[in-house]
């Protein structure tokens, strides 16, 4: 797990730098990956029953990326 700063300064961080992405991503006409929702615990941590037991999404739960790849394709 990441060791610098609390969880909360870790989502806070998260968030920022999500931010900072999709609004590049949208300057540059680039299509954004955003799955952070459907993984994160209302307190805003990655939820640890859909995690590796590390920092990642189990390759077991990633239905929603793989959902959202085909959208991505498609359009």
């Amino acid at each position: 797990m990441p060791l610098h700063g609390t969880a909360q300064d870790r989502v806070t961080l998260t968030k920022l730098l999500n931010s900072i992405l999709k609004r590049e991503c949208t300057k540059n006409n680039i299509a954004m990956l955003d799955v952070y929702n459907f993984y994160a615990l209302p307190d805003g941590t990655l939820n640890p029953r859909l995690s590796d037991s590390c920092m990642h999404i189990n390759m077991l739960c990633n239905y929603h990326i793989r959902q959202a790849l085909v959208r991505i394709a498609r359009s």
